[in-house]
């Protein structure tokens, strides 16, 4: 049985420690555990991996202009101009900061979709957990 977890940093960085709890409960239960992390600086890991574990950093896996792409094809639908809105009325957050965001959460559900063919071929024995990617994540899988 395979797990595939989503982060925003783990395991690298501050934040997110919850996780490493988590992971270490979920090593006894997967043979395999990747982790695809939206971090891009190359700051070293600093929290817990088991061996059984990959890492794949997302924003690596693709180009700026792969990612500006997909990011501005996402943006432009009539729903995230809606979650903008939205956030602008309801939250502290700058609309530079929102925008910000989205164009990160744009951008990597385009790239998973784009290869969603590799993660479904391998999805039979896995699950999948994302706490940060929400319904867009969902739709690709």
């Amino acid at each position: 049985m395979n797990l595939v977890i989503f982060t925003a940093h783990y395991p690298y960085g501050k934040g997110e420690d919850f996780l490493q709890n988590e992971i270490i409960a979920a090593e006894r239960y997967f043979d395999k555990i990747t982790i695809v992390t939206l971090e891009k600086d190359s700051s070293e890991i600093t929290k817990y991996v088991p061996e059984c574990a990959e890492i794949i950093r997302l924003r690596e896996k693709f180009s700026r202009f792969e990612r500006l792409r997909f990011a501005t094809l996402g943006i432009i639908r009539i729903k995230a101009l809606k979650e903008i809105y939205f956030a602008r009325k309801n939250t502290p957050y700058s609309l530079a900061q929102i925008i910000k965001g989205l164009l990160i959460s744009e951008g990597t559900a385009g790239y998973l979709n784009k290869h969603k063919d590799k993660w479904i071929q391998e999805s039979i024995d896995t699950i999948y957990y994302s706490y940060w990617l929400g319904e867009r994540f969902y739709e690709f899988i």
